[in-house]
């Protein structure tokens, strides 16, 4: 048994989780609250540039309240959430010139699929009137509205109060609450004393330091509840999580926070420790500290506003790993149009450019030319059908 006295008031014991993480609302509520009031390097502008709004938003309303897709053009410094989300294979209630008339109307929230609901839920839970769901305010028989607000998407993403991500869910009727065992994820301490056996221990080389309490948790929490769930191997998704200024993970075991200062969730409200996050975690948001430090630093504004570049000299070495490092993982993201690869990044595109002068051509980075050529395929490629529009050169890996 561990000593009572080193129990870390951190790790939730005994019934400290519900049986279903819909229960767990008031731990994002309080860590919402928290990131509003004393986190000033996560807080959004107070106002924005028209063309940096999304045309359109959904009002939530309260409990009960129709839903209804609400102009922008008179906004000035109303707070939206945006939904972060798999379309699947379902067709769900959709944005589109035959809809357009009665969603200005007010429709029933029961007309859209899980997912819709349950983010109007949790929006509604936070005190946001406005939520941004793609589906519902993009048109989507309209390629010239597709171009205009897919040219924006950066922005709508950093303008967002927070982004709530339906990660374990493949499609729009996933959901983002589920049923679990919450004893199976509290991690434990375990008191290692060899007592009597120290003096045979030292003298097979095994070191003091070897001996202690121990706090044992699941393996690769962050990677199996995040990293490889659903949501975040859809390519559009890596812009968003990069972009966002705070991001909450409903995944299928528990939920996540994740802003510029913290990372926390229901087993680690008070921070996820260090040695509990995988490499890949670490990996996914390098570049996103990246993009934060230029908004501390007077360069990219995650607003979109046009600065000073900060780097004026181009993608330094600590940059350019990060780069990479998102580059290697968005590169094993899903599409559904090939012709996206490109459009799907060009917001952070945006952001780095603004930042360091630099100009990403074809998907490489000009200051880099000769690097960015000498890319090479890390799993064995599979032959795939010629693409119906030209994407890149050959030259380049987004070919």
């Amino acid at each position: 048994m561990a000593d009572s006295s080193i129990v870390s008031p951190e790790i939730p014991t005994g019934n400290a989780l519900p049986l279903n993480t819909h229960k767990a609302l008031p731990f994002l509520n309080k860590q919402y609250q928290e990131c509003s009031v004393h986190h000033a390097e996560c807080s959004t502008p107070d106002s924005v540039e028209l063309n940096h709004y999304p045309s359109r938003l959904l009002d939530v309303g309260h409990e009960g309240s129709p839903i209804i897709l609400r102009s922008t053009r008179t906004f000035t410094s109303q707070q939206y959430a945006c939904l972060s989300h798999c379309w699947g294979n379902s067709r769900p209630y959709t944005l589109n010139s035959t809809t357009e008339q009665d969603l200005k109307k007010g429709i029933d929230a029961e007309k859209l699929p899980k997912t819709f609901r349950d983010a109007i839920h949790v929006t509604r839970s936070l005190d946001i009137r406005y939520l941004w769901i793609d589906s519902l305010c993009i048109i989507q028989d309209s390629e010239s509205d597709w171009a205009t607000e897919s040219s924006r998407m950066g922005q709508i993403y950093a303008r967002a109060a927070f982004t709530i991500a339906a990660t374990a869910s493949s499609s729009s009727d996933g959901g983002l609450f589920f049923e679990r065992q919450p004893q199976q994820l509290l991690p434990c301490l375990l008191d290692i004393n060899f007592g009597p056996y120290l003096t045979i221990l030292k003298r097979n080389g095994i070191p003091p330091h070897r001996m202690g309490t121990y706090l044992c948790d699941v393996a690769k929490m962050t990677a199996n509840c995040i990293e490889n769930a659903p949501l975040n191997l859809r390519a559009w998704v890596s812009q968003e999580r990069q972009l966002s200024h705070r991001i909450m993970h409903f995944s299928n075991k528990q939920l996540f926070w994740e802003c510029h200062r913290t990372r926390t969730c229901e087993t680690y409200p008070n921070g996820i420790p260090q040695v509990a996050l995988t490499y890949s975690f670490k990996d996914a948001t390098m570049l996103k500290r990246w993009l934060h430090e230029f908004q501390q630093q007077g360069g990219a504004s995650l607003n979109g506003n046009q600065t000073t570049p900060y780097l004026e000299s181009g993608l330094n070495e600590s940059l350019y790993d990060a780069w990479c490092s998102f580059r290697v993982h968005y590169s094993d993201c899903a599409l559904s149009r090939d012709s996206d690869k490109l459009v799907a990044l060009s917001g952070i595109a945006k952001q780095i450019g603004s930042a360091t002068g630099d100009e990403l051509v074809a998907g490489l980075w000009k200051s880099r030319i000769i690097e960015e050529l000498c890319w090479f395929n890390l799993h064995e490629a599979t032959p795939c059908n010629n693409p119906t529009e030209w994407i890149a050169p050959t030259w380049s890996w987004a070919t």
